[in-house]
């Protein structure tokens, strides 16, 4: 008999859930758990950024992925009552690449948001659709399509996040997904895309790559988002591994300003771990993302 295990791990994180927290200085930690505590939206980030000057940083790689392009439709492709008859909000092949093709998410303006990773198409490599409901997912409107020709979309997630919630066009939807020219994965690494609800206001780019002879995959994302009007942090973590091997543990990636920079920390695990699931908590004292796997 096969016996699946399954583990929950919780990282204490007051700012960020890394070792390189030792190398920040005490009086600038403390100052800034105090400004949590009294949830400082300004003071918060103003902090944070400092503090990062002490830890791992990688930049967004502004328009890496410009080859790809944006289309926008707002069709509805579907008119029956969902509590009668199923609600179709696409019709295809789904990706054979990924293990979780489908995400759904309410975004803090109401509306409902779905990513779709599709099987491509023609000269396509890799392709995702993102659609949204304004009537509780009786109709579905698709907002983009992202393709790839020259590389395979391996795992994704996404957040519906607002950067301010006094303007519902501030939601921006984020999504974080994993590319290789391999279908096996080898050397994948970690992309973002941004788009406005809408789907105006693109930015995209690699979030990371991976050292040599690695590859990132299984990638989920959580944020602070909802305990924060504005100042919102955005988490992604993946399962690191050699390409030929198994697990060395989940890196995680953490941005302070919508995408802009990540610092990042591997947290080593054991080498059967799969999966993650994150999910970030916020109580009177710290805060934490929970690790199910």
């Amino acid at each position: 008999m096969k016996i699946i295990t399954a583990l929950i791990l919780l990282i204490t994180a007051s700012i960020s859930i890394f070792a390189q927290t030792g190398t920040i200085p005490a009086q600038l930690l403390n100052e800034y758990y105090s400004v949590k505590k009294s949830e400082n939206s300004l003071r918060k980030t103003e902090l944070a950024l400092e503090m990062e000057k002490y830890m791992n940083t990688t930049v967004l790689a502004e328009n890496e992925l410009n080859i790809n392009t944006v289309n926008r439709s707002g069709n509805s492709n579907v008119t029956t009552d969902w509590y009668s008859t199923d609600v179709i909000a696409y019709s295809g092949n789904l990706s054979e690449n990924t293990k979780k093709p489908l995400v759904i998410k309410q975004g803090e303006d109401g509306l409902l948001y779905l990513l779709v990773a599709l099987k491509p198409e023609f000269s396509q490599k890799g392709l995702f659709r993102v659609y949204k409901s304004s009537n509780g997912g009786v109709n579905w409107s698709q907002i983009i399509e992202y393709p790839h020709y020259t590389e395979y979309y391996l795992s994704m997630d996404m957040m519906v996040e607002s950067r301010n919630n006094n303007v519902a066009d501030s939601t921006r939807i984020i999504v974080y997904f994993t590319s290789s020219t391999e279908t096996n994965g080898n050397n994948a690494k970690l992309n973002m895309l941004s788009i406005r609800r809408n789907g105006d206001g693109q930015y995209s780019g690699v979030v990371a790559y991976p050292s040599a002879g690695r590859k990132f995959e299984q990638v989920t994302c959580c944020s602070d988002g909802q305990y924060y009007q504005n100042s919102t942090y955005l988490h992604a973590f993946v399962k690191e591994s050699p390409n030929a091997g198994a697990t060395n543990g989940f890196r995680h990636f953490r941005t302070i300003n919508w995408g802009q920079t990540h610092t990042n920390e591997l947290i080593t695990t054991d080498t059967s771990d799969n999966y993650p699931g994150s999910q970030f908590l916020a109580t009177s004292s710290n805060d934490s993302i929970y690790i199910s796997f």
